[in-house]
């Protein structure tokens, strides 16, 4: 009893940042690798990887310049199968990663990249070119608020 009354404001805390979702019971703080698959395979068989973080790369072959889709968004290929690479909280005139984009598909060259495999494509969380990578998570300081996102949706 004496531990509980010496302790007392320190057992809440812990119980309140379980629940906010600080502290998960059974969960570990690192963060688990992304699989990594072909591009092809991830085509053919997208229902195994839906919902997982996943590491992909292929040839930039489609960068649009005007917004055709509510989000910023390019197309890799490798082996003749394609996939739509997206960023939910970019608008298209002010993507932060636009002009690596715009290089790796005038170069030619490929680009990893890594995110979590929805129904429509792959939501990026980093993409890799030449050796860089680049964090599409990350906004700009200086653009006002509300600018760069759009509404956000349910389970991202």
């Amino acid at each position: 009893m004496a531990f509980f009354r010496k302790h007392r404001l320190i057992i809440p805390l812990i119980l309140a940042l379980g629940y906010f979702g600080v502290v998960a019971p059974g969960h570990s703080c690192v963060a688990i690798p992304p699989v990594k698959v072909g591009l092809k395979t991830l085509v053919e068989e997208p229902m195994e990887y839906e919902g997982k973080r996943i590491e992909t790369s292929g040839k930039v072959v489609s960068y649009p310049t005007r917004r055709h889709f509510r989000t910023w968004h390019f197309w890799i290929e490798k082996d003749a199968k394609r996939l739509r690479c997206y960023e939910r909280t970019y608008r298209t005139e002010y993507a932060p990663c636009a002009p690596i984009i715009r290089r790796a598909k005038a170069e030619g060259e490929e680009v990893t990249v890594m995110g979590k495999l929805c129904h429509d494509g792959i939501e990026l969380r980093w993409i890799e070119y030449k050796g860089r990578r680049f964090n599409t998570d990350l906004l700009p300081p200086h653009a006002p608020p509300g600018i760069l996102s759009i509404p956000s949706f349910p389970g991202r």
